[in-house]
């Protein structure tokens, strides 16, 4: 095999660190968990890579990979492929959210330093004011700042005031959204197969993509301006599970809470997808019962940021009245593909439901079959009930039960006007705790105001009501 002999910058400490470095960061998977799928693999690669010439290692306690490291890095030396001397090891570590000053974290990294435990100390993903905070409070300058940088997302002003400082920049997520499998759907340009891109990787007989053979040439300035241009400051890694933990050092994104709550879902659910999610009302009420007067157009841009995630397969609502659909369907990107209402022979809903199929919205029946037991039934429901003579005569006819008939007519798009006749426009189930807030989609009755119940405001998840 061919090695490659990769330069190295002098850090502020005195120290080479070469300029290409081995991530072993796995990543983690679309239930934010951590993603050993490709554990062998990278071993192997970091096995290959120090035959070939790699001798800076990036790793970190979060990683979960140290020991494994430690292993690889531990069998070449005794191979003899490297010595200790030659390799550069970097790890990181990890700060809880108990507000503890930066500032202390550094200073317990300066006794490391004098202790000799360590040869060179830094940071990673500091923005430029906490790194002046601590450039000014410190007894050792970091001498490293490792960031997110790449063609998207150059951070030019960090990278001039490190320069300032002898402040080395390592690069992580080098190739950021390049790779369109790997990209959100927002990502800007460029991908791998970008032509101005391949162009210049054309030119000099090298890969869009290429990793340690770069060292045996030099870009024109007229190349290094055009690939300036995809610079957009766009961060590709955002970790906003942190953004509202103290010193966050990234621009805070409003993430929908949509996607926080569909990601719940599939973790209680162990499932990869959902097959569809709904907007289970258009109200928004929070646990402690105060109108929060979201608006549902939001909602439902952050059920459609979920769709676009690859979460779900299909996004509609739930117990949305026609007019709520009409603004819906007038202000959307994606036509909710479900509309869940209560729908039976007592509440035919005709007017919604020929809405939706104008719209291709498909209707699916909650309480299918009302107040047809008598059990179950408010005092002043209307028929039918399960013994209705007409029913049970139909049902005979075709060797059914009346249950089967009345399931098998709200699955028809014909008229029939003997069963029809049953529809007197009755709501069977009148949730009105809730029809004085914002958004409340039904008719409003004249009864005493209730609370909400504390079972449909704040719950847990499993036989136990144990499961977050």
């Amino acid at each position: 095999m061919s090695k490659v002999n990769i330069p190295t910058f002098k850090l502020n400490s005195g120290y080479q660190i070469p300029v290409l470095g081995y991530g072993t960061f796995l990543g983690f998977n679309d239930k934010n968990e951590f993603d050993y799928s490709d554990w062998d693999k990278m071993l192997k690669t970091l096995s290959y890579c120090i035959d070939v010439g790699y001798r800076h290692i990036d790793t970190a306690h979060l990683y979960r990979v140290e020991p494994d490291i430690g292993e690889v890095v531990n069998r070449k030396i005794k191979e003899g492929v490297v010595t200790r001397e030659e390799m550069f090891i970097t790890t990181k570590v990890e700060g809880v959210d108990e507000k503890i000053d930066y500032l202390e974290t550094w200073r317990g990294f300066e006794s490391v330093l004098s202790k000799g435990l360590v040869r060179s100390i830094g940071v990673s993903n500091f923005n430029v004011e906490q790194l002046k905070r601590l450039v000014a409070n410190c007894k050792v300058k970091p001498a490293v700042n490792q960031v997110e940088l790449n063609l998207a997302h150059g951070q030019k002003e960090l990278v001039e005031y490190c320069k300032t400082q002898n402040i080395k920049v390592t690069a992580w997520a080098p190739f950021g959204a390049m790779i369109a499998s790997r990209a959100l759907p927002d990502a800007p340009a460029p991908r791998v197969d970008d032509p101005t891109l391949v162009a210049i990787a054309k030119k000099y007989g090298k890969t869009v993509m290429q990793n340690a053979l770069i060292f045996d040439f030099e870009l024109t300035p007229s190349d290094c301006s055009a690939l300036a241009k995809f610079d957009v400051n766009y961060r590709s890694s955002r970790p906003t599970f942190w953004q509202n933990y103290t010193n966050y050092p990234f621009e805070k994104y409003d993430v929908p809470e949509e996607a926080v709550s569909v990601r719940g879902s599939l973790r209680r659910l162990g499932l990869e997808y959902l097959d569809m999610v709904l907007v289970h009302w258009p109200m928004s009420i929070s646990e402690e019962g105060v109108d929060e007067k979201i608006d549902y157009l939001e909602t439902w841009r952050g059920f459609e940021s979920v769709l676009s995630k690859g979460l779900v397969r299909s996004i509609g609502v739930s117990n949305f009245n026609v007019e709520q659909l009409k603004r819906l369907v007038a202000n959307c990107k994606v036509k909710p593909a479900v509309n869940q209402v209560e729908l039976n022979l007592a509440f035919g809903q005709k007017e919604l439901v020929d809405y939706c199929n104008t719209q291709n919205i498909k209707i699916t029946a909650w309480a299918p079959f009302g107040a047809m037991i008598t059990s179950r039934a408010p005092p002043d429901a209307p028929g039918p009930r399960v013994d209705d003579l007409t029913l049970v005569a139909i049902a005979k006819k075709y060797g059914k039960t009346v249950m089967q008939v009345t399931l098998r007519y709200l699955l028809t798009t014909s008229e029939f006007s003997t069963i029809a006749k049953f529809d007197v426009n009755y709501r069977s189930n009148r949730p009105t705790f809730w029809q004085n807030y914002t958004n409340y989609p039904f008719e409003k009755y004249d009864v005493p105001e209730s609370p909400i119940p504390e079972s449909l405001r704040k719950w847990k998840n499993g036989k136990n009501n144990d499961m977050e």
